[in-house]
């Protein structure tokens, strides 16, 4: 049987299911009206982790982000930053709430909205934007909003390119986001446009015959290094064992980590494995406070918040 034989297979048999299709006005019915309920939630939902987001109500449960906090919902990181984003989009622009009410835009354009809408940059095409989206997919929305922010970052035109890349590799990336960002002292992670920008340059500088400067110093200044410094060598065999990521149940922060003494330095606690957990800094800083509990090993910890539960892990209302 050839290649066309196939097809024509297949076709004749996707015709002959469409054929015997049989109208169910009442599983229709059914499904509109759960496709309402289920936009109110959203809606609803969207408000909420607006609120919890904006005032970092999340880090009281001993969560690390507000998608991190969407796990103890039941929903995916994904999701809850979505939904965090349309909240936000919401307060910025009441009357949007209205059109993803009616289904003239969708929860997902209008999170993706949220980026220009808090972008001054962008107030005076706002009324363009709201337009776009009512007309794009919100994949392609949020295309265009990409794209729009890193010109004007750029402050020249860009071209959008799709990576592949390994999971450690992808870390590799994280800490290079956070090297660069001290260098650049800037409070924030600098965004991956800018790490692959500024890596190539440095590469060049420092590699291209035509441009590296004989002499150039490679290695910054050492003076004030800690005498209290964890080992190289222990510091990469946790990397090893554990990964370059933080170790608290489904937070997803895997830059600006901290090596944590389970037992306080300033009470004798060691700088080995045995008592050294990576945590972001906002859980090193919850665990340091007395925030979050740990329990386990320091290869299995087992955290748990103020309120004595899991973090990271589903439960149900209250």
């Amino acid at each position: 049987m050839g290649v066309a034989d196939v097809i024509l297979l297949f076709v004749s048999d996707a015709t002959s299911k469409f054929s015997r299709a049989t109208p169910n006005p009442e599983a229709d019915r059914r499904a509109r009206t759960a496709g309402r309920r289920l936009v109110e939630t959203q809606i609803e939902m969207a408000r909420r982790l607006e609120e919890m987001n904006r005032d970092y109500a999340f880090a009281a449960l001993g969560c690390s982000s507000i998608g991190h906090y969407g796990m103890t919902l039941g929903l995916s990181q994904q999701q809850a930053r979505m939904l965090a984003d349309a909240g936000r989009a919401f307060a910025l622009a009441p009357d949007l709430e209205e059109e993803v009410r009616s289904g003239s835009v969708t929860i997902e354009a209008a999170a993706a909205l949220a980026r220009i809408l808090s972008d001054p940059r962008f107030e005076a095409e706002s009324k363009k934007w709201r337009g776009l989206a009512l007309e794009r997919t919100p994949a392609a929305l949020l295309r265009a909003i990409r794209k729009a922010i890193a010109e004007a970052d750029a402050e020249q035109a860009v071209e959008q390119v799709t990576l592949m890349m390994k999971p450690e590799v992808r870390d590799r990336m994280g800490r290079a986001r956070e090297i660069i960002s001290s260098m650049q002292g800037v409070s924030g992670p600098v965004t991956n446009e800018f790490v692959v920008e500024f890596t190539v340059d440095y590469f060049l500088a420092r590699e291209d015959p035509d441009l590296v400067e004989p002499g150039t110093r490679r290695k910054g200044s050492t003076a004030g290094d800690p005498s209290r410094a964890i080992p190289a060598e222990v510091k990469r065999d946790i990397i090893k064992k554990r990964g370059r990521k933080c170790q608290v149940h489904g937070c997803e922060n895997h830059i600006y980590l901290n090596f944590c003494h389970i037992d306080p330095h300033a009470e004798g606690g060691s700088r080995e494995e045995s008592n050294l957990f990576i945590g972001c800094w906002l859980h090193h800083w919850l665990y340091d406070h007395g925030r979050i509990t740990l329990s386990g090993t320091a290869e299995q910890p087992v955290f748990r918040n103020a309120q004595g539960e899991l973090i990271g892990r589903p439960r149900p209302p209250p």
